[in-house]
C-alpha cells in the first residue's frame, strides 16, 4: 500500500494536521516530515518519501510559495510524474502547477468528499497503518532474539538496560524540565500465541486491531493515575509462527496539579507514543 506526501509550510502547521487526520479518517496511508525524528537526515528522508509516494499533496499558502522547501518538492514531484493534488490554503494558486486543478480551502475548511474519491484512484485506501513512510527506521540499531527467532529495531538514543530470551528492557533518555520523567520499552516473548480478545474493552484496558504492513497486532492502552504520577502504557502484542511478542512503552510523567509548577514543559504524550509504531513495524522473523 503506497502513501500521499504532503507538502507544506510549517507556518500553515495547524490546517494540515487537520488534512492529515481527515485523510488517515479515510483510510489512506499519510507522510508529513513532521514525524521524521530520532537523527534522521532529513534531506535524505523527504526524498525516499517523495520518490516512493503514490500521490503527491500540496498545501498551496502565501506561507508556501516562500518556502524554499516546498518548492524544491513540487519541482522533484512534478519531474517524477507524481499525481499532484493542489489544495489552495491562500493567495493565488502557482505558476508551476497552474494547469492543475485545485481544491478550494481558502475558508479553512478540508476538501469536499470527490477530492478523496480522486485520491482513491491512485493511492490505495484501507483501515492499515504502514511503515513505509518511515524509512529512517532501517538505520537504527538492531536487537537479535536467537531463542525465538526474530529482530527488532530500536531507535538509536535507546540502550538496552537489561536482557534475557524472554524479556527486553530498553530505557530512552528524557529530557530534563519536562514533566516526563521516564521513557522505557518492554519486549516479552512467551510459546504462548494466544492473543487478548478483540472485544475486550474495560476500566483499565483498551484493546484494538492494527495492522502494520500486512501483519496484526493488537494494540492494548491502559492509563493511571496516583501518587503525583500519570503512567501510560501502550502495548503491541502479535503471534509469528509459534510465538507471542509484547511490546510495551511505558511513560510516566508527573500529574500536572498539585505537583507540577505551571512553568514546566508539558511532553506531548500523543507524539511520544509514535514510537512504538515504528518499533512494531520492524519486527522480523529470522
Amino acid at each position: 500500500m503506497g502513501h500521499i506526501f504532503i507538502s507544506y509550510s510549517h507556518k500553515d502547521k495547524k490546517y494540515v494536521e487537520k488534512l492529515e487526520k481527515k485523510l488517515i479518517d479515510e483510510g489512506f496511508d499519510v507522510w508529513v516530515d513532521h514525524r521524521i525524528d530520532y537523527g534522521s537526515q532529513w534531506p535524505r528522508e523527504i526524498e525516499k518519501a517523495l520518490d516512493s509516494c503514490d500521490a503527491f499533496i500540496v498545501v498551496v499558502s502565501e506561507n508556501a510559495f516562500e518556502s524554499e522547501w516546498v518548492q524544491n518538492e513540487v519541482a522533484r514531484a512534478i519531474r517524477k510524474m507524481k499525481p499532484l493534488f493542489p489544495v489552495l490554503f491562500s493567495g493565488d494558486i502557482w505558476l508551476s502547477i497552474e494547469t492543475t486543478q485545485a481544491v478550494e480551502v481558502r475558508d479553512g475548511s478540508l476538501p469536499h468528499e470527490n477530492f478523496y474519491e480522486q485520491l482513491g484512484q491512485v493511492a490505495q485506501r484501507g483501515l492499515v497503518f504502514s511503515t513505509a513512510k518511515w524509512l529512517f527506521v532501517n538505520d537504527w540499531p538492531i536487537y537479535h532474539n536467537t531463542k525465538y527467532k526474530f529482530s527488532i529495531r530500536y531507535p538509536e538514543d535507546g540502550e538496552i538496560s537489561s536482557k534475557n530470551s524472554e524479556n527486553v528492557t530498553i530505557r530512552f533518555p528524557v529530557i530534563r524540565g519536562t514533566d516526563l520523567q521516564e521513557k522505557y520499552l518492554l519486549i516479552k516473548c512467551s510459546d504462548d500465541t494466544t492473543l487478548p480478545s478483540l472485544e475486550k474493552e474495560n476500566r483499565h484496558w483498551t484493546v484494538k486491531k492494527v495492522i502494520i504492513d500486512e501483519m496484526e497486532f493488537l494494540c492494548k492502552v491502559r492509563s493511571d493515575a496516583g501518587m503525583g504520577k500519570y503512567v501510560e502504557r501502550v502495548t503491541y502484542s502479535a503471534s509469528h509462527e509459534n510465538i507471542n511478542i509484547n511490546i510495551t512503552l511505558v511513560l510516566i510523567k508527573v500529574s500536572h496539579y498539585p505537583y507540577l509548577p505551571k512553568l514546566i514543559t508539558r511532553v506531548d504524550l500523543e507524539s511520544e507514543r509514535e514510537i512504538i509504531k515504528f518499533i512494531a513495524g520492524s519486527f522480523k522473523g529470522l
